[in-house]
């Protein structure tokens, strides 16, 4: 049996809206929702990866300070300490909600949240 398709409006978050900006005939636009424009550190990322692959006479878009025009250099860092996330001292351990599997096969990594209430 064949499932049925969504709809992005079902009560998901969704990460466009749909707008109509014409009628008759109508014609719509999608725009980021908050959530959408919350993927845009992840958007810059990606891009800065791919960037850095590229000899820089190969790169087609790059990120640029809107005011002066002077290219930025992203990089992803810890909130808590400034350093780099790339670095091999980060690793992924079992979460709040992982399961017992999950929990097992990262019960050699030490673990204190950063976001708990004590």
């Amino acid at each position: 049996m064949r499932r049925k398709p969504r709809r992005a409006d079902s009560g998901r978050q969704a990460l466009l809206e749909r707008r109509r900006y014409q009628t008759r005939p109508d014609r719509y636009e999608y725009v980021l929702t908050d959530l959408g424009r919350s993927l845009r550190p992840v958007v810059v990322a990606l891009a800065a990866w791919g960037n850095s692959r590229l000899d820089p006479s190969e790169r087609s878009m790059i990120l640029v300070d809107r005011n002066t025009g002077v290219e930025a250099d992203p990089v992803i860092v810890d909130r808590s300490t400034g350093r780099p996330l790339d670095d091999a001292d980060f690793v992924f351990a079992a979460g709040p909600a992982a399961s017992e599997a999950m929990r097992k096969r990262y019960e050699h990594i030490p673990t204190e949240s950063a976001h708990s209430d004590g």
